[in-house]
C-alpha cells in the first residue's frame, strides 16, 4: 500500500510538472522566434548532456550503496562525499568546456556564446545539486517533499521566465535566465536542508569506489539523452536554428505521448515482473494489447487534429510543426510496443546483457538516420530516423526475446492495430479530411479497437467491477 500511494504521488507530481510546461508552450512560441526557440531548445539539450558530465553519473552511485549503509552517521558521509566529488569534477569539467566552447557552439548552429554559454553553465551547476537532493529524497521515500520541490522548481523557473520573456522583452537568455534565478531559489532551501543531512567529504576510498561504479553508468545516460536530443543537434548544423526550433514545437507537443508511455510504464512494471515469476503470460499478452491500443488512439488523435493543434497554441512560422508530429507519433507508437516485450530482457538475467548493446546499436543507427535523412528530407528527414530507429530496435528486442520466453504476444493483431493508425493518419493528406469526419472516424476506430478486444480478459474484469459499481 506504502509503494502505491509513492508511486501515485510521484505520478501526479510529474502530470502536474508536464502538464503545466505544456501550457508554456503557447506563451514562448507566441514571443519567441523560431530563431530563439530553437537556441532554447539547443542549450536546454546542452545542459542536458552537460549535466551527466558535470556528475559522472554519480547519482548511479548514490542509490546503489544506499541500503548497504544502515547508520545515519554513515549515510551522511555517503552522501557528502558524492556531493564533494560532483563538485570538483563539475568544476574540472566546466574549465574543459570554457576551452572548448566555440567549437561546441559552432556544432550548435553558431549559436552566440555569450550569455548562452554562461547561462548553461550555471544551471548546469545548480541542476546537479537539485537533481542529488532529489535522488536522496527519493531514497528515502521522502515522496511529498519530492513532488513538492519538483513542482517549486518548475513554478518559480516559470514565473521568472514569463516575467522576462512578457515584461522585459527578452528572448531564449529570459527564458534561460528564468530557469537560473528559479534553480537559485530553490537550491537555496536544499542547501539549508542539507547542512544537516550531510557531510562533506573527500574521502577517496570511497570517492574511488563510487566513480568505478558511475563511470560505466556514463555512455548509457549520454545514449539515452543522445537519442532524445541529437536530430535538434542536425537539424541547427545541417540546416538552420529556426528549424530546429520548429521541429522542436513538434517534438514537444507528440512527445505528450511519450510521458504517457512513461507512466503507463512505470505504473505496469510492478505487475509485469510479477506476471513473469508467476508465470502468468495471458496478462502480458492482454496488458500488451490494452497499452498498445490506448496509445495508437492517441496517436490518431495527435495526427489527425496537428494542424488544428498547432493554429491554435503556435504563429504561423510554426506550422511546419504539424508534419513532425505526424511522423513523432509512429516512433511513440513502438516506444510502447518497445516497453511492452523489453520486460523479458529486464526479468531474465543472463538476456539484461543485451540492453546496453541494443542502446549503442540504436544511437549508432540514429546517427547514420539522422545525417542520410536530414540531407535528403530536411526537418522532416530528422523525424523519419528517429521513428525508423526505435521501430528497427522494437524489433530486434522481440527477436531477443522470444529466445527467452515465448510470452506469444499477438503480433499480428498489434501490428493490425499500427497499420490502421499508418493509414489514416496518411488518409486525411489524401483525402483532405474535415474536423467532423475525423472525429467520426476515430470515434469509429475506438469501438473497432474494443470490438477486436472483446474477449480480453482484462477489459471484462473492467467492465464486470463498473457493472456491480453501477448495480450494487
Amino acid at each position: 500500500m506504502k509503494t502505491l500511494k509513492t508511486t501515485l504521488i510521484y505520478l501526479i507530481s510529474t502530470i502536474v510538472e508536464k502538464g503545466l510546461g505544456f501550457l508554456l508552450i503557447p506563451v514562448y512560441t507566441h514571443y519567441l522566434s523560431t530563431q530563439d526557440y530553437g537556441i532554447l531548445t539547443l542549450i536546454q539539450a546542452f545542459i542536458a548532456v552537460m549535466v551527466i558530465f558535470f556528475t559522472l553519473s554519480l547519482s548511479g552511485a548514490g542509490s546503489r550503496y544506499h541500503f548497504e549503509i544502515n547508520k545515519v552517521f554513515y549515510r551522511q558521509l555517503h552522501y557528502g562525499n558524492i556531493y564533494a566529488s560532483v563538485i570538483v569534477i563539475s568544476l574540472v569539467m566546466s574549465l574543459v568546456l570554457f576551452v572548448c566552447k566555440e567549437w561546441i557552439f559552432k556544432l550548435m548552429g553558431n549559436i552566440p556564446i555569450y550569455p548562452y554559454f554562461y547561462l548553461a553553465v550555471g544551471i548546469g551547476y545548480f541542476m546537479v545539486i537539485f537533481n542529488l537532493y532529489q535522488l536522496k529524497l527519493q531514497m528515502e521515500h521522502r515522496a511529498i517533499e519530492y513532488s513538492i520541490n519538483s513542482v517549486l522548481k518548475f513554478f518559480f523557473g516559470a514565473v521568472f521566465s514569463i516575467f522576462f520573456v512578457i515584461y522585459m522583452q527578452k528572448k531564449a537568455d529570459g527564458v534561460l535566465l528564468g530557469q537560473l534565478l528559479g534553480l537559485v531559489l530553490i537550491v537555496g532551501y536544499v542547501i539549508y536542508k542539507l547542512k544537516n543531512e550531510i557531510k562533506l567529504n573527500l574521502n577517496i576510498k570511497l570517492m574511488k569506489r563510487n566513480i568505478k561504479y558511475s563511470i560505466f553508468l556514463v555512455p548509457h545516460n549520454l545514449s539515452g539523452i543522445a537519442m532524445q536530443l541529437m536530430d535538434r543537434f542536425f537539424i541547427a548544423n545541417m540546416l538552420t536554428v529556426s528549424q530546429a526550433g520548429i521541429y522542436a514545437v513538434g517534438g514537444q507537443i507528440s512527445g505528450i505521448l511519450g510521458v504517457i508511455n512513461t507512466l503507463l510504464n512505470r505504473g505496469v512494471t510492478p505487475n509485469i515482473l510479477r506476471a513473469f515469476k508467476e508465470d502468468n503470460l495471458e496478462y502480458l499478452r492482454n496488458i500488451a494489447n490494452i497499452y498498445i491500443i490506448f496509445v495508437v488512439i492517441l496517436s490518431l488523435f495527435f495526427s489527425l487534429f496537428s494542424r488544428n493543434i498547432i493554429n491554435i497554441i503556435a504563429p504561423n512560422e510554426y506550422q511546419q510543426a504539424y508534419m513532425v508530429i505526424n511522423i513523432l507519433v509512429v516512433y511513440f507508437i513502438y516506444q510502447m510496443y518497445y516497453f511492452m516485450v523489453v520486460g523479458v530482457l529486464f526479468y531474465v538475467e543472463k538476456a539484461t546483457k543485451f540492453i546496453p548493446l541494443i542502446t549503442t546499436f540504436s544511437l549508432f543507427w540514429n546517427l547514420i538516420f539522422n545525417y542520410l535523412f536530414i540531407k535528403l528530407f530536411g526537418m522532416i528527414g530528422a523525424a523519419i530516423a528517429t521513428s525508423l530507429s526505435m521501430i528497427i530496435v522494437t524489433y530486434i528486442v522481440i527477436f531477443i526475446a522470444d529466445k527467452y520466453i515465448k510470452v506469444g504476444f499477438n503480433h499480428l493483431k498489434i501490428h493490425f492495430y499500427i497499420l490502421i493508425a499508418l493509414v489514416i493518419s496518411n488518409a486525411k493528406f489524401i483525402f483532405n479530411l474535415k474536423f467532423a469526419l475525423k472525429i467520426t472516424i476515430l470515434s469509429m476506430l475506438i469501438t473497432l479497437f474494443f470490438f477486436l478486444e472483446r474477449n480480453n480478459v482484462l477489459i471484462k474484469s473492467f467492465k464486470r467491477k463498473i457493472y456491480e459499481k453501477v448495480f450494487n
